[in-house]
């Protein structure tokens, strides 16, 4: 019987876990990073039937949540495999320190780098990052707060907003209440922290990227057209790092 292969992509908000069959994703679970536990683990293993001779694979942006992975696999499972900044890519790093590169910024850069050399990648999760890849090489990365965080905080903290209802559907039109108000700001943040981007790019550096790759979990109703979405491109990114390193 061929192994199986589950992907951890430990986030600030979400460890999602997911299982490759014949180098496709076919399942993802998630489970909020702050309740994570031994529990969580074992969970997991039961839903995607996890054996002892199958493939563990983890990249983490959270200690915490490492140290419960490495733990519980470390005893009986022998394929287990962290993604970090010792392995191999198929880009270079430049001028950037790759010890104090995320993983997640691995994962996503290593999957575009996969498809194309030259890229402008988003995404949209606690943070919202934006990745320049040029000629195999990140150029560069820009951070800022994810803006279904930053929301959910506007939400929480805004004594008018306490009670309210709201999904962050579609919404192209100056809003006539307050849900749509704030479904019009949602989509303009978005939209916003990637044109900014692609204009900068192009105006000072003579730059022009088409359709960049967007993933996370704000990306709702993203225009395909003008964007390649690709879920998960975290996870798969890990995924395909892991088969090139370790060759399985």
């Amino acid at each position: 019987m061929k192994r199986k292969t589950i992907v951890y992509d430990v986030g600030n908000t979400y460890v999602k876990c997911g299982l490759f069959e014949n180098k496709k994703l076919v399942k993802v679970e998630q489970i909020h990073t702050e309740s994570f536990n031994d529990d969580s683990v074992a969970h997991l293993n039961s839903v995607f039937e996890i054996l002892p001779e199958d493939n563990v694979v983890y990249g983490s942006v959270v200690k915490r949540v490492s140290k419960i992975l490495k733990d519980f696999y470390s005893a009986d499972f022998k394929n287990l495999f962290e993604i970090n900044s010792s392995l191999k890519f198929n880009f270079s790093f430049g001028k950037i320190d790759k010890q104090k590169v995320g993983t997640d910024i691995l994962g996503a850069s290593y999957y575009a780098c996969k498809e194309q050399k030259d890229s402008m990648i988003f995404l949209f999760g606690t943070a919202a990052v934006a990745i320049k890849i040029k000629d195999y090489k990140i150029k560069g990365v820009s951070i800022a707060p994810g803006i279904g965080f930053a929301f959910n905080k506007l939400l929480e903290q805004a004594d008018g907003l306490k009670h309210l209802q709201f999904s962050y559907t579609k919404q192209i039109a100056m809003g006539t209440n307050t849900i749509d108000a704030l479904k019009m700001g949602f989509n303009m943040l978005r939209r916003g922290f990637i044109q900014a981007h692609l204009d900068i790019l192009k105006t000072s550096e003579k730059e022009n990227y088409t359709r960049p790759y967007v993933s996370g979990g704000d990306i709702k109703n993203i225009c395909k057209t003008k964007h390649k979405v690709v879920d998960n491109i975290v996870l798969k990114g890990y995924y395909q790092i892991f088969e090139d390193n370790f060759n399985l």
